[in-house]
């Protein structure tokens, strides 16, 4: 119940790990404490509106991958090889090889926690997840402590078991405090709860499932993005159930956050697009969000591929709140290069469908697209 506990969650996991009973349940070295504590005082400083520096982490990788459409476990983080582990060196040229050559060396080399995990590992990675749930019941495996906890979390997440996946990834959080990956486990974890939780509808008394776990995904995802920008899959995750929530202003926010230097700055960018276009739980967008589309798409580099279905959503979009008298008419006001009127949304619709024609890689496709054209385009007297 102490308000500082609540807010600042790690420093709370920092004092209990701290201060533990079991001496053998503290941390082990000064060191040690000290990582964790500097990544508890990054925390910190985020939640408080400050921008601490990036620090990579000595226990994880960095995030394998980032989607503004969906996080799947493929693409958290995974925990460094122990290198005191006996198959260390072997573990680490793994990757390195084949699958036939690594097989052949996973199964010459002595056993150990390290050898167990990476092949628990490459089990889900080809989707064998029976053995992957034997490998991670080995006495090898369980003697690597929070490791084993991590990839329980991944093989659960695999199996589409998001609600028992978590509690592993909280374990390893409270063993780690200053450690973001968990964290970002976490969310991915409540995300991915509250969408099987909406799919199966409504409660007795109309109420939405998921809502909850939508509002703790907004918890995790928040901190690790403010913590570090350079988590990419922290800001799409938190846009995309910003989105969910009907929130499309701090979806937006959230993808602002992705900064210029990451790999990922583009396709944030793109999302900002659709976002901006996106009808929210009913709530269509209004004029500032079809000018601020119109900008961030006016100033991108893009293929045609990706431009023109980008293009046809905006006018799309535009033209229905045109017709529906949601947004005015506005003289000299450009969306997309074209007039903000009927005429010039419905030419500028009609030119991006024929354009897409062109691209289409099937005959039947093509002559959809024409005749979606030819039905929008602007109504004349011949």
């Amino acid at each position: 119940d102490v308000p500082a506990f609540q807010r600042y969650e790690s420093f709370h996991l920092f004092l209990q790990k701290a201060t533990a009973i079991d001496p053998d349940a503290r941390f082990q070295s000064a060191a040690e404490m000290a990582e964790q504590l500097v990544g508890v005082l990054r925390q910190v400083v985020a939640l408080d509106g400050g921008n601490p520096p990036s620090a990579p982490s000595t226990l994880f990788s960095a995030e394998l991958g980032a989607s503004p459409d969906q996080n799947p476990w493929s693409f958290l983080p995974i925990p460094a090889v122990d290198p005191m582990d006996p198959a260390a060196g072997v573990v680490a040229t793994v990757a390195l090889l084949g699958s036939d050559q690594r097989q052949a060396l996973l199964e010459s080399t002595p056993r150990s926690p390290e050898l167990s995990l990476t092949m628990a590992r490459l089990a889900i990675d080809e989707g064998d997840l029976e053995l992957a749930e034997r490998e991670l019941g080995s006495q090898e495996a369980r003697d690597s402590g929070w490791r084993v906890a991590w990839w329980h979390g991944v093989l659960l997440l695999a199996q589409d078991r998001p609600a028992d996946a978590l509690p592993y990834f909280s374990a390893v959080a409270a063993q780690m405090p200053g450690e973001l990956a968990p964290k970002l486990a976490m969310a991915t974890c409540f995300e991915e709860d509250a969408r099987q939780r909406a799919a199966a509808g409504p409660t007795a008394n109309g109420a939405d499932l998921g809502t909850a776990q939508l509002h703790d995904a907004v918890g995790y995802y928040s901190l690790v993005a403010r913590t570090d920008p350079g988590f990419a899959s922290a800001s799409f995750g938190l846009a995309r159930v910003y989105e969910l929530l009907g929130d499309r202003d701090e979806a937006v926010s959230a993808l602002q956050r992705i900064p210029k230097s990451s790999s990922a700055y583009l396709t944030a960018q793109i999302a900002l697009c659709r976002v901006r276009c996106a009808t929210l739980r009913g709530q269509a967008p209004n004029f500032d969000d079809l000018v601020a589309s119109s900008s961030t798409l006016g100033a991108l580099a893009l293929e045609n591929s990706v431009r023109l279905p980008l293009e046809r959503d905006l006018h799309q979009v535009t033209l229905r709140l045109l017709l529906d008298g949601s947004v005015d008419t506005g003289a000299g006001v450009l969306i997309g290069g074209a007039e903000l009127d009927e005429d010039g949304q419905r030419t500028a619709l009609e030119k991006a469908y024929r354009s897409l024609a062109k691209l289409s890689s099937s005959p039947e496709e093509r002559w959809s697209l024409v005749d979606l054209a030819n039905e929008c385009r602007p109504r004349t007297l011949t």
